[in-house]
């Protein structure tokens, strides 16, 4: 039987006024109460671990230590014993000591003591047997002294009569002193008479012996310590309460007991190590579990370390040392095991608790081993089925039925842009879905059918919306109940566009096809007309007649140019290039232009000089920029501003990969602005729609723009349109420059001299994510540091967080949520200091203006060139002039 914890009896023993000592089969004292060290007068290191014969007067110890013996042999329970304990300071103790073995299978193990100090009844009884006359002069002292004594005293005459009560005795009696003082006892207490307190009193009596018993004492539902003395004048009797004692040897008996029980009932390997003595005690886990019998296995720790497997032997030893040596009160591990029935090596997790005295020292240490093989081996297919799910491409996402995520994989990171710790625990329809029809009745499907598939519009983490191949699967518990539902959704937002893209394609084919069919039979149509209208009018004098020929004239002339635009876009523009300075043609238009718009429209014209020459058809060109103009007037029916710009621009890869149109070389950027109604998104994305428009019936054939792409493209330079409701368009046309030769001009080499950044941090804000990466590749090689957001909100976030390391922020005026104008007012109320570049593809003098109000260092036309963007960012950072 093992000692408990120190916390399983501290409570019992660290109070009592009794002293208490449990001491091992060798003599040498484990545990003393501070009752006991008082009585010594010695510290706990100069008891504890030494012999208690070594504290035992020389006259006493022969015959202590036969008793001792005769328990430890077996040949009785305990024993009695008066006997004398030598102080710290020299002085003899008389005590009355009670020995109990705690025995195991084995035999006994420890010894627990209970030591009653006993010396002034000695001297009592001593003093009461010299002389009746030194009794009398010291009974006031020794009443003082009963009356003191924790231990309840009476006396009796020989007529069984009380003589002397104290105030202890008149508790436990539950009588007065007053009414017992006098009476005989068995008329106090009839229920005793013929009792063990009868029988030992006259045994004590009639002997003259002193007798000594523990007796249940039922008021008080007490156990008694009894001893009855016997003299002249009849019995001295001393009560003691051992109710806690007799409880806390029970604990300790139930808590072996108890113990016992556990370590056969579990699974596990327990293990009793005595640290001092290197004694390890094994449960019968040891052999259900590892087959190791329990005498294949020393009670040496050396037998155990032996079967540690030699790659973690010195790891798990040197571990435990430091925990034992080092003050810890736990030790865990897991390392590998050799099991004794040839299954060869278990992986094990062992944990230890270790049990110190009051000085710290190291007594025992108790603990168990499991084993984990199975555990670690299902963990391994885990894994790998885990890291399975990990490459895939396709986002996987459980939920339960509640839609709450339970497991998200990189793949769906990556699609969606939310982490995993961000994604799960949260709600499916929370996180990816801002219309919830569609994701109901795929629900439902689900859970009817156990199976759906389809495709769905989700929203990603930036806001964009994306639309994915979904295909959800119902998954059941062992009971075959429904339990989560497991998704597997591919991204087919690209190959839908290429699908559009492709269906437009065929449907632009076939619109061409039809319509050159009717340009060539419109032509046949206007052919014979024209040449009439020459023939009728050589005849012809009179003035009214030749008028409505010239009105036939006209209209027939405006039918065959409405042909040639029609064919223009249906089968391309095939006509010689030549050399073209883009300024004459420029003026051609402008003569049109002042002639013939309303005067409420004011034309400006802004051309360099050094504008590069171009490689093109001047009719082709000249219509190009009347249609874009006519389309401009159009959107200004009370007035406004045209203008024209021209520039050079080199393109570099940087703007062909954000424009996705064009390739890199030097170009003529035609740019016509205007202020007029603007459009909304939607009309945008189809102005270049053949027969779209969104002018009244019979004012517009939605074939002007349409052709100007034709011919855009026929040259091999490209068109974007910029425009934003009341806030004008701006169209830009971008031709490759030419020579006369027909070579392409080569532009000056910028890449060696473009200004570099000195790792300044530049905040990018744009909701375009292909703007985002590729503006942010661009300053990073040039050598600055960058912060991403995606629309105006997330740029103040990110602004309130890192405001003091960021240079200078770079924003797009149109963005959702929180614009770029917005945006800017914000960062300049918590930063009036802060630089700003803003980025728009509306290049209106307007937006440039309200730009410059808002406190916006420089301003950017999207799509911008490497060249132009750090030529800016320069700029506004002051290291350039």
């Amino acid at each position: 039987m093992s000692t408990p914890p120190k916390t399983a009896w501290q409570d019992a023993f660290e109070r009592w006024t009794t002293g208490v000592v449990i001491a091992g089969a060798d003599t040498r004292i484990e545990y003393a109460n501070p009752a006991f060290r008082t009585l010594l007068g010695r510290e706990r290191s100069e008891i504890e671990g030494r012999s208690f014969l070594d504290l035992t007067h020389e006259d006493d110890r022969e015959r202590n230590l036969a008793l001792y013996n005769e328990v430890v042999e077996g040949s009785r329970d305990g024993f009695v014993i008066e006997k004398r304990f030598v102080r710290n300071d020299g002085v003899a103790r008389w005590s009355r000591v009670s020995v109990s073995a705690l025995r195991d299978d084995v035999g006994p193990t420890r010894m627990v003591a209970v030591i009653e100090d006993d010396t002034v009844r000695r001297e009592a009884e001593e003093q009461l047997v010299q002389s009746e006359q030194q009794f009398r002069e010291l009974a006031q002292r020794l009443t003082a002294i009963l009356e003191s004594i924790t231990d309840a005293f009476f006396t009796l005459d020989r007529e069984w009569r009380f003589t002397y009560v104290n105030q202890e005795a008149e508790r436990l009696l539950e009588r007065p002193r007053e009414e017992l003082l006098g009476a005989h006892i068995w008329d106090q207490f009839p229920d005793a008479r013929g009792t063990q307190w009868d029988v030992m009193y006259t045994r004590a009596m009639e002997s003259g012996e002193a007798v000594r018993f523990n007796q249940h004492y039922d008021p008080l539902d007490r156990w008694l310590d009894v001893r009855a003395y016997p003299s002249a004048e009849g019995l001295a009797i001393y009560f003691r309460d051992v109710t806690d004692e007799r409880r806390a040897a029970e604990l300790i008996r139930e808590n072996g007991e108890r113990f016992q029980r556990v370590a056969r009932a579990t699974a596990d390997a327990i293990w009793d190590w005595d640290l001092r003595m290197d004694a390890v005690w094994w449960s019968e886990g040891l052999q259900r579990t590892f087959g190791i019998g329990l005498d294949d296995i020393t009670r040496a720790s050396s037998s155990w370390a032996a079967r540690i497997h030699p790659d973690d032997h010195e790891r798990v030893v040197t571990g435990l040392r430091a925990v034992i040596d080092g003050g810890g009160e736990s030790w865990e591990d897991r390392y590998r095991f050799l099991r004794g029935d040839g299954g060869g090596y278990a992986r094990v997790l062992d944990r230890g608790y270790v049990v110190r005295d009051d000085d710290g020292e190291p007594l025992r240490m108790v603990g168990g081993m499991s084993d984990e093989t199975d555990r670690v081996e299902a963990e391994r297919r885990v894994r790998e089925q885990a890291e399975l799910l990990a490459k895939a491409q396709d986002a996987i996402i459980v939920r339960e039925l509640d839609h709450t995520i339970t497991f998200w994989n990189p793949s769906a990171e990556r699609l969606y842009g939310w982490s995993a710790e961000e994604a799960v625990g949260r709600r499916i329809e929370d996180l990816l879905y801002e219309a919830l029809e569609a994701f109901r009745t795929a629900t439902s499907t689900v859970l009817n059918e156990g199976e759906w598939a389809g495709e769905l519009e989700q929203v990603r983490k930036d806001g964009t919306t994306i639309t994915v191949e979904g295909r959800w699967t119902l998954v059941r518990d062992d009971d075959g109940e429904p339990d989560r539902i497991l998704a597997i959704n591919t991204d087919v937002t690209e190959r839908k566009k290429l699908l559009a893209q492709f269906l437009r394609a065929q449907r632009m084919e076939s619109i061409g096809t039809l319509a050159g069919g009717i340009a060539h039979d419109l032509n046949n149509v206007l052919a014979p007309i024209l040449l009439s209208i020459e023939l009728l009018r050589l005849d012809e004098e009179d003035p009214e007649t030749r008028e409505t020929l010239e009105t036939i004239e006209d209209s027939a002339r405006r039918g065959a140019e409405m042909v040639r635009q029609v064919l223009s876009f249906a089968r391309g523009v095939e006509s010689a290039r030549v050399a073209l300075d883009v300024k004459r043609v420029v003026n051609d238009v402008e003569r049109v232009v002042r002639d013939t718009f309303p005067k409420n429209i004011t034309f400006r014209n802004e051309m360099p000089d050094d504008l590069w020459p171009l490689l093109g058809d001047p009719t082709q060109i000249h219509q190009v920029l009347l249609n874009l103009f006519v389309n401009a007037r159009d959107a200004m029916p009370d007035g406004g501003t045209l203008r024209l710009e021209a520039a050079n621009v080199s393109i570099d890869d940087h703007y062909a990969e954000l424009s996705g149109q064009a390739e890199a070389g030097p170009y003529v950027r035609l740019s016509v602005i205007d202020t007029g109604e603007g459009m909304p998104p939607g009309v945008v994305q189809q102005v270049f729609d053949p027969f779209f428009t969104t002018k009244d019936v019979g004012k517009g054939t939605g074939l002007g723009l349409s052709t100007v792409a034709a011919i855009v493209r026929s040259h091999e330079g490209f068109v974007n349109v910029y425009s934003e409701p009341g806030r004008g368009t701006t169209f830009r046309v971008y031709l490759p420059a030419g020579g006369a030769d027909g070579e392409s001009l080569t532009p000056r080499p910028v890449e060696a001299e473009l200004p570099r950044g000195n790792g300044e941090l530049i905040l990018v804000v744009d909701d375009e994510a292909s703007v985002r990466d590729i503006t942010r590749q661009t300053l990073e090689a040039f050598g600055y540091r960058v912060l991403t957001a995606t629309d105006g909100a997330d740029a103040v976030a990110r602004y309130g967080r890192q405001g003091d390391d960021i240079d200078l922020v770079l924003t797009d005026l149109m963005m959702p949520i929180m614009d770029g104008a917005t945006l800017i007012r914000a960062l300049r109320r918590m930063d009036p200091d802060v630089r700003i570049v803003a980025a728009s593809g509306i290049g209106t003098n307007g937006a440039l203006v309200r730009a410059a109000d808002s406190g916006v260092s420089d301003f950017l036309p999207k799509p911008y060139t490497a060249d132009t963007l750090l030529q800016v960012l320069a700029r506004a950072l002051g290291e350039r002039d």
